[in-house]
């Protein structure tokens, strides 16, 4: 089910005062494994993957991730699993156009990764 209820537990506002701090931080760890599994199986594409296929642009979906909050993953895993849970939510089952920013020492952030992207919804192949 897409409509999730998520307990205050399982959704971590980003504490770093930047433009990415309105965005919760979703622990997809926390969430039952079916929808983790899901959410893992949203598909990164870049353009070249693209060519030929058929797509549809769902809109644009964003994710954080804080140093002190991926002690086991790298920056951009973390926040590339954020960007497949919203993706996840809005339908899709990819992403394209992934973009990063990062800054080190940032507020109570070792290094804070910005990610921003496309959600879209790829037609299954013939």
């Amino acid at each position: 089910m897409r409509g999730l209820l998520l307990t205050v537990g399982s959704v971590l506002l980003a504490a770093c005062g930047s433009k990415a701090s309105h965005i919760a931080a979703i622990s997809v760890y926390e969430l039952p494994h079916e929808e983790q599994y899901e959410i893992r199986s949203v598909r990164v594409f870049d353009l070249d993957q693209l060519m030929g296929l058929e797509f549809e642009v769902l809109g644009a979906v964003e994710g954080v991730s804080c140093g002190r909050q991926a002690w086991v993953l790298g920056q951009n895993v973390v926040a590339v699993e954020q960007l497949k849970y919203y993706a996840w939510t809005m339908g899709a089952n990819g992403l394209t156009n992934i973009q990063y920013t990062s800054r080190e020492g940032y507020s109570n952030c070792t290094e804070l990764v910005e990610a921003i992207g496309d959600a879209i919804r790829v037609s299954d192949s013939k």
